[in-house]
């Protein structure tokens, strides 16, 4: 019987976690393709090398010029931006059956980048271009 009882509350608390399924959101940025991002834990045979090119896209929700400062007038700040482009590429290479050594480096791109501020009692808008090398 008490078997049962823990089948019940495990298929209650299931169902439970499946309603939220449909109020996930995967608006991380880059690094997130759905709702996680991993790198897998296996070795690279001894000798061998490991080639990857990897490009994500994040779009954003369009915002108006106008709205980005109504915004920066209420909050003190405000920044948006379109679009973004991480390109990754990646090498390994196999020390060992059980070592491998990899690098990994990226260029970031930011399309329409704006960011507000209320300074002074006045809300001014800059453009910004923040493309370049990601950390290695």
């Amino acid at each position: 019987m008490r078997t049962i009882k823990l089948v019940h509350a495990l298929f209650i608390w299931v169902i439970f976690l499946l309603s939220f399924i449909g109020h996930l959101e995967a608006n991380h940025g880059p690094g997130t393709g759905g709702a996680v991002t991993t790198i897998p834990a296996i070795t690279l045979k001894s000798g061998t090398f490991s080639l990857g090119l990897r490009t994500e896209l994040t779009e954003f929700e369009s915002i108006s010029d106008s709205k980005i400062l109504d915004k920066a007038g209420n909050a003190g700040s405000f920044d948006a931006i379109d679009r973004t482009f991480l390109h990754t590429f990646d090498i390994g290479y196999g020390i060992t059956d059980d070592l491998t050594l990899g690098l990994n480096i990226g260029w970031f791109e930011a399309i329409n980048f704006r960011e507000s501020e209320l300074e002074d009692g006045e809300t001014e808008m800059f453009r910004a271009d923040p493309d370049g090398l990601t950390d290695l």
